[in-house]
């Protein structure tokens, strides 16, 4: 038995093992989207939104940072609470 029979019967043996309840559905070709396509896009949204949300996170800790700094200087000075309500 040569090589290409040997590849062949193991190929065989394997669409063989292909059975409805272990198999994708069908992906369809052409104007439809395929299963793979979505799934790219999902993952680009995914990541779209996780530097956004990195983005956004960086500005809130700026901001923070602003109110932290701005507290402490109140402190230093020795500003009563009511000079601290509108920060």
């Amino acid at each position: 038995m040569d090589d290409l029979e040997r590849e062949t019967r193991h190929i065989d043996e394997l669409v063989a093992q292909i059975i409805p309840e272990n198999r994708y559905p069908e992906v369809s070709v052409g104007a439809e989207i395929g299963r793979e396509i979505v799934e790219y896009e999902i993952a680009e949204k995914k990541e779209r939104t996780a530097s956004t949300l990195d983005t956004t996170m960086a500005s809130a800790r700026k901001v923070m940072r602003k109110r932290w700094h701005t507290l402490r200087r109140l402190a230093d000075l020795d500003v009563g609470m009511e000079g601290r309500e509108n920060l």
